[in-house]
């Protein structure tokens, strides 16, 4: 379930929300896929909510099996943000399910 409301918002370039490590957070998604270690990961652009270390738009990536309370916000978002690598050479080597 998670896997598909991620896509969605990646396809509908929607803000995604959610619970991770203790606080809610803000994100444009890119990419979802399988990171090195073969686990379904997000790679997302940070743009609000809770951060434990900087609280500066930036790069992240999220295992979605810590994430929790995830839902599409009605806001949108241009397009690919800057230093974004689409597949073949994106962030995750297991594959992509969904990207920009």
């Amino acid at each position: 379930m998670s896997s598909a409301i991620i896509s969605a918002a990646i396809a509908g370039r929607k803000i995604l929300q959610f619970d991770y490590d203790g606080g809610t957070r803000l994100v444009e998604p890119h990419q979802l896929g399988l990171n090195k270690a073969g686990h379904e990961a997000l790679s997302a652009y940070w743009v609000g909510g809770f951060s434990a270390s900087k609280n500066t738009p930036r790069w992240r990536e999220y295992l979605v099996a810590k994430m929790s309370n995830i839902s599409a916000t009605t806001d949108k978002f241009d397009g690919p943000r800057p230093g974004y690598k689409a597949a073949p050479n994106g962030t995750f080597p297991g594959g992509v399910t969904a990207q920009l």
